[in-house]
């Protein structure tokens, strides 16, 4: 999927920096499969830990979130490998592989996610929570109106591809504000989605008895919008 590729990217570029670091600990390592090996497998901690910046004294590190990245990444990697390995029948690989994936199960946690979690669980206790204040809610809002009536204004004057892009960008950030959720939920909602909304009226079940006079109030005015995004099911309203 097109919009995975700048994740898929990100952990490409981790696991290079990993492997960029382990080189600087042991020469023989060239590749990111030389570490899938449970002899190297300290060495893949110590380039855990050097490269998110852990301290021995206090237990913590400057990247907490890198290092459980690079967990989870390795052992996705590893499994990848070992699929090859069944397929290609190199049941020598295959073994080294299982090995390493093992120590992982079994060590990475003691080793690196707890004092990582750890680390995280710190930082964010006293961490505040910043708010938008409303007044820039309301600047940002009254903008989006003024641009999309100025941009539909254009349109019905003189049909422009520029003014087209211009509307759709704005109506895409005016549905992700509206619908306070993930950007990528409003980005992949196709025509096909808008079709199918839900435009009944909302019956008197017990999420109706649920809601306030205002929400009940916006049902009726409003339509809900289901998107499928992976396994799970997003919602939108507009």
């Amino acid at each position: 999927m097109k919009h995975l590729h700048t994740h898929i990217s990100g952990k490409m570029r981790e696991l290079v920096w990993l492997v960029v670091t382990a080189r600087r600990l042991d020469s023989s390592i060239m590749w990111l499969l030389d570490l899938m090996s449970p002899k190297k497998y300290d060495t893949v901690l110590e380039a855990v830990r050097q490269l998110c910046g852990y301290s021995s004294s206090s237990n913590k590190y400057r990247i907490p979130s890198l290092a459980l990245k690079l967990g989870h990444s390795l052992k996705k990697c590893c499994n990848i490998m070992i699929c090859n390995c069944v397929k290609r029948d190199d049941k020598v690989k295959r073994k080294q592989l299982e090995a390493f994936h093992f120590l992982c199960e079994k060590e990475w946690t003691a080793e690196v996610s707890s004092a990582a979690l750890s680390t995280l669980s710190t930082a964010q206790m006293n961490k505040p929570q910043l708010l938008p204040l409303t007044v820039s809610i309301q600047k940002l809002n009254n903008y989006l109106n003024q641009e999309r009536t100025r941009l539909q204004e254009q349109l019905q004057s003189s049909t422009s591809v520029e003014s087209w892009y211009e509307l759709a960008k704005v109506t895409l950030t005016a549905t992700i504000l509206f619908n306070r959720k993930r950007a990528g939920e409003a980005e992949r909602m196709l025509l096909t989605d808008y079709y199918k909304r839900n435009v009944n009226q909302l019956e008197a079940n017990d999420i109706a008895l649920c809601l306030s006079d205002t929400e009940k109030l916006l049902c009726k005015m409003m339509s809900r919008i289901e998107v499928r995004e992976n396994v799970a099911e997003r919602y939108l309203l507009s």
